[in-house]
């Protein structure tokens, strides 16, 4: 049984673009397919046939006799695109029939290739290329001159003929591909065509057994995948159940540390107080008050009305900055907090991105959440942000850290000499009030600068996340504290 392919190379293309200038003289296409058939030739290390139309088709030439009936026979199609090729009915319908016929004899498509290679002669726009090759790259014949703005056909007889050649060879070598595993295919189709039935038995026994083995091979790598997936599950679980006994273990030490410190403190003020001597002054109040409380019982025994006592006023917790002694300190606290509720209403940045100044304002809006003081001290600063009606900067501080002194919290920032530190005061279990200010110097200070005192608000709207809002009359600055 012999092959179906008895034509290797087909060349579409529109007759008026192989025509000369000069009678005699060979055109494009004629050159193109000399050259093609020399150099395809000589990379497959055989002759092979191209085939193209010389001949003009007229208006009442039977279009399957002259072109299509070659079609069955052909193994790869070129398509030369140029302005009348795009525009010729005869052109767009020989790539058409080409297609339809390619996919009933193997397929149109070789693995990744297609059995059409477009050449590029002249340049035209992709929408009014044929549908079906649109989409293929193709190869490019012309050159275009950045200074005139024109292209030109590649040749041989030319300056561009460098270009020519390296093009021609691309398209040779892929050619070569797509012809060899055509050649194959055909020839695995004329081998199975010509089996006697005990070879059609025993490939039938074949493909069965490759096909178990590649089951069996497939259940086989899905099963090792499966099983290095609850590897790393397991692997992954148990580390996250070590970290967090560990954290536990940590939190409980440090709660126990805390324990023990607090308790040494009240023993050793209790051991002081112990040991000063009574003041008689202070015996004699403590004295004056015990008869007071004595007659003040004898008075709600006998001496007061039968009306019954009126309800008792319920306790409030008061939060220790309300309680501050300082008149400077309360404005202070008071001013900070009218300007957090009214942080973007007279504040406008001319230069800066809507959406940045936008995303601000939803980052320090958002709802707060229960703070945890305990883990304040693992908080480190990764960013400073501060907004004023020029716009928005943004800085990496260093040096900042929030410690704790006893039960005290307190913020530290040095930068060169200048020393900012502050107190932090428990408004409410979801801020604290900040009260700080600036001096000279190294360590926290004692107390903080009247004339360079701020005031703003700690809280935490996301996990693992403090912000403190630090407000002043046309700026604000907000530093962003993350834990490590």
């Amino acid at each position: 049984m012999e092959s179906k392919f008895t034509t290797d190379v087909f060349i579409s293309y529109a007759h008026i673009d192989d025509a000369t200038f000069i009678k005699g003289d060979d055109g494009w296409v004629t050159s193109f397919h000399a050259a093609l058939q020399t150099r395809l030739g000589q990379v497959l290390g055989e002759q092979v046939n191209i085939w193209r139309d010389n001949e003009q088709l007229q208006g009442n030439d039977m279009f399957a006799d002259k072109i299509i009936n070659q079609f069955e026979h052909t193994a790869i199609m070129i398509s030369v695109i140029t302005p009348r090729y795009v525009k010729s009915e005869w052109c767009n319908r020989e790539v058409d029939e080409f297609i339809r016929i390619a996919n009933t004899n193997h397929s149109i498509r070789i693995k990744d290739k297609l059995r059409i290679f477009k050449v590029l002669k002249t340049p035209v726009a992709l929408e009014l290329q044929p549908a079906a090759i649109r989409d293929t790259l193709g190869y490019e014949f012309y050159t275009k001159n950045h200074v005139t703005k024109l292209e030109t056909e590649l040749s041989l007889e030319s300056e561009t003929r460098n270009q020519y050649k390296a093009a021609l060879e691309r398209l040779a070598w892929d050619i070569k591909g797509v012809l060899e595993q055509l050649r194959n295919l055909e020839a695995e189709r004329i081998r199975i065509a010509s089996r006697t039935p005990e070879e059609i038995a025993e490939d039938l026994a074949e493909t069965v057994h490759l096909a178990d083995e590649a089951r069996l091979a497939e259940e086989k790598r899905v099963a090792e995948k499966v099983r290095i997936a609850e590897e790393k599950k397991r692997k992954k679980a148990e580390e996250e159940k070590k970290k967090e006994e560990e954290k536990k273990k940590e939190l409980k030490e440090t709660a126990r540390m805390e324990k023990i410190e607090e308790q040494k403190r009240i023993d050793a003020l209790k051991a002081n107080l112990a040991s000063k001597p009574e003041n008689p002054l202070f015996s004699a109040v403590k004295y004056s008050i015990g008869v007071l409380l004595f007659i003040a019982g004898l008075y709600y025994l006998f001496g007061r009305d039968s009306k019954p006592d009126p309800e008792p006023t319920p306790l409030k917790t008061i939060p220790a900055w309300m309680i501050l002694t300082k008149a400077e300190d309360k404005n202070r606290i008071n001013n900070a907090t009218t300007l957090i509720e009214n942080i973007h209403s007279n504040l406008k940045p001319t230069s800066v991105n809507y959406e940045d100044n936008e995303a601000l304002k939803n980052r320090i809006s958002r709802p707060k959440m229960v703070l945890n003081s305990s883990d304040f001290p693992n908080y480190i600063t990764v960013r400073s942000t501060t907004v004023n009606n020029i716009g928005i900067s943004y800085s990496n501080p260093e040096n900042c850290t929030i410690a704790k002194k006893g039960n005290v919290y307190y913020f530290e920032r040095s930068e060169s000499i200048l020393h900012k530190s502050g107190q932090f005061y428990y408004k409410d279990k979801t801020s604290y009030v900040y009260l700080g200010g600036t001096g000279i110097g190294s360590g926290p200070l004692k107390e903080y600068n009247t004339s360079s005192g701020e005031a703003g608000l700690l809280f935490q709207n996301e996990p693992n996340k403090l912000l403190l809002l630090i407000p002043k009359e046309s700026s604000y600055t907000l530093l962003e504290f993350e834990k490590e």
